[in-house]
């Protein structure tokens, strides 16, 4: 396992716009004795942050090995790296809402991936980005598999685009297939269920359909499993049209994936082909895209070479 550098490490509790509070951590270089300055040097004051927004049902501890390794490139390097909690972390759980008509002034609510709305993830993000934004001058979000299409659901809209220096997409792969392999034979009925309980205003209500092997509420079915829901913005085998939230982007961005992704087996698809998409719809001033040879959706085993190429463009692009 990966151990900690001498570093600073801060747990944080960031309040949404929406009035949700959630957890997460900032690694800082470990200051040395004497006045600080502001320079990309371990051990002095760090001008920009990376921002790593896991994946579906994770948080922000997950993946250890890759967190810590993150951690010790990026603070190595003079700059700082956090890690916060989505409120779609882990499959259910529970969070706290501020509250002002309840006694204690808060309430909690149902979260977790299966309940999860995809479109309060901008609130999750520009929560934690307003908390960052009085200490670093750069803020540069790191999504990684469904932290990806969050990450470009985000930077897709004008205004806060301008928030965020750089976006890094790391294994940005759609659902659809992996949904549809997981629930096998019961995906077009389940998918359907979904759809007519959110008609009928139950879509915050488990879908019985795929019991107790996947929990999903209908409006997370939905957004997850039908092609055509704003989550599914990236390329499959079957779906190759313009990307049109990704094409939004004009800040620099890198896409980068792990040639073994499992994702990318499930849908009998190639790196290439999905890098070659993203590359013939970036606007983006400063594109760039990379292939880990033999990395999995995790990158496991590959930590270091994933640290080095993130910390490599973030220090190299403008």
């Amino acid at each position: 396992l990966a151990t900690l550098e001498p570093m600073q490490c801060e747990l944080i509790n960031v309040v949404t716009k929406d009035g949700v509070s959630l957890q997460g951590v900032v690694f800082v270089p470990q200051k040395k004795a004497g006045p600080s300055t502001r320079s990309a040097r371990s051990g002095q004051t760090p001008t920009a942050v990376g921002v790593w927004i896991h994946g579906l049902g994770s948080n922000f501890y997950g993946g250890y090995t890759r967190l810590v390794t993150l951690a010790k490139h990026f603070t190595k390097n003079g700059m700082a790296l956090a890690a916060i909690n989505t409120r779609g972390h882990d499959i259910v759980t529970r969070a706290i809402k501020q509250d002002r008509r309840k006694k204690k002034g808060y309430r909690s609510i149902q979260a977790g991936s299966a309940y999860e709305k995809f479109s309060e993830s901008v609130f999750d993000i520009d929560g934690v980005v307003e908390f960052l934004r009085p200490r670093f001058k750069s803020i540069i979000l790191i999504g990684h598999s469904t932290g990806s299409n969050k990450a470009v659901y985000y930077v897709s809209k004008k205004t806060l685009q301008k928030k965020i220096a750089g976006v890094v997409l790391i294994a940005p792969v759609s659902d659809v297939p992996m949904v549809q392999e997981r629930l096998g034979e019961d995906f077009q009925e389940a998918l359907n269920a979904a759809r007519k309980m959110v008609k009928i205003g139950k879509s915050s209500e488990l879908v019985k359909q795929i019991l107790p092997h996947s929990i999903y509420s209908a409006q997370r079915l939905v957004s997850l499993g039908d092609q055509g829901s704003v989550e599914q913005m990236f390329p499959t085998k079957e779906f190759q049209g313009p990307l049109r939230l990704f094409s939004k982007i004009k800040i620099p961005t890198l896409v980068l994936f792990g040639e073994e992704d499992d994702y990318l087996k499930v849908d009998n698809i190639s790196a290439d082909a999905l890098l070659s998409a993203f590359a013939k719809n970036t606007k983006s001033r400063a594109f760039s895209g990379t292939i880990i040879k033999g990395a999995d959706h995790s990158f496991t085993g590959k930590e270091e070479e994933l640290a080095s190429i993130l910390v490599s463009w973030i220090t190299k692009t403008p």
